[in-house]
């Protein structure tokens, strides 16, 4: 598979993925995700991925681990079902090289999830970047 159609495949599961977290209420629209520089080294493949906290939206933070755990196997099975039921495709072992985060200006965080609990209105577009993650050394 050329890595186009590969990027398209993660893009989707990715989008689903973040959709599947409480506070987006299984919309794809509610975190922005872009998928990037895919490429193949034999049967393994490497990526990056952009997340935007969007303007208006209000999450619990704005740190990445907290809305993907893709250093929990788990997470990266559930990518990995994500890409079946949207491709078909099985690819060897993923690894998340650079995830650029990118929190937009009017972005909420309302820490702890509690209504009491410090809440944060991003007054500037700031951006981050994590990683890498990779699949073969997730834990259980």
């Amino acid at each position: 598979m050329k890595t186009s159609g590969l990027r398209e495949i993660l893009l989707s599961a990715f989008q689903e993925f973040f959709a599947g977290n409480t506070a987006a209420k299984g919309s794809r629209t509610y975190y922005g995700v872009a998928v990037s520089n895919v490429r193949k080294s034999g049967t393994r493949v490497a990526f990056d991925l952009t997340l935007t906290f969007k303007k208006g939206k209000r999450y619990c933070c704005f740190e990445d681990g907290c809305h993907h755990w893709l250093f929990s196997k788990d997470s990266w099975q559930r990518v990995r079902a994500l890409m079946r039921e949207k491709g078909g495709v099985q690819p060897g072992p993923l690894r998340m090289a650079t995830l650029f985060g990118r929190v937009e200006k009017g972005a909420r965080a309302n820490y702890g999830g509690m209504p009491d609990r410090r809440q944060e209105l991003v007054t500037k577009t700031y951006r981050y970047r994590a990683g890498p993650y990779d699949e073969r050394k997730a834990s259980d």
